[in-house]
């Protein structure tokens, strides 16, 4: 239903959206087990927080480039940020290290500012 309700994004595009989840999801659900969390969350809340956010940033006019490297990057961009709230919101301040850590190896190509954690990083658009 998700991929269904991004029609502004080009068929070859939604594939790709789908393997950054691929690519990602499993490999930080997996890690962050055992990162201490204040308020318990399950993978299912973490993954629908996910989609949630991508909702609401994937639009028409956020998603725009020249051609479709651009549109990735943008997507790139998009995607990280969701992730790291809908992954990483719920740690205490030493798992919120840990998960930058982690969040910098998986996303090595969107460019998170080094001097800050990555919760401190913003989309403009």
């Amino acid at each position: 239903k998700f991929f269904a309700s991004k029609s502004h994004l080009k068929n070859s595009l939604q594939p790709y959206l789908w393997e950054l989840f691929e690519l990602t999801v499993p490999k930080a659900l997996e890690k962050i087990k055992s990162f201490a969390e204040p308020i318990k969350t399950v993978d299912l809340q973490k993954v629908v927080s996910l989609c949630n956010f991508l909702e609401a940033f994937m639009t028409a006019d956020n998603i725009k480039g020249e051609n479709e490297v651009e549109i990735k990057k943008v997507i790139n961009h998009i995607f990280c940020f969701s992730f790291i709230w809908a992954m990483g919101a719920t740690f205490d301040d030493e798992a919120k290290g840990k998960f930058d850590f982690l969040l910098r190896n998986i996303f090595e190509n969107v460019n998170i500012p080094p001097a800050q954690i990555c919760f401190d990083y913003f989309l403009e658009f």
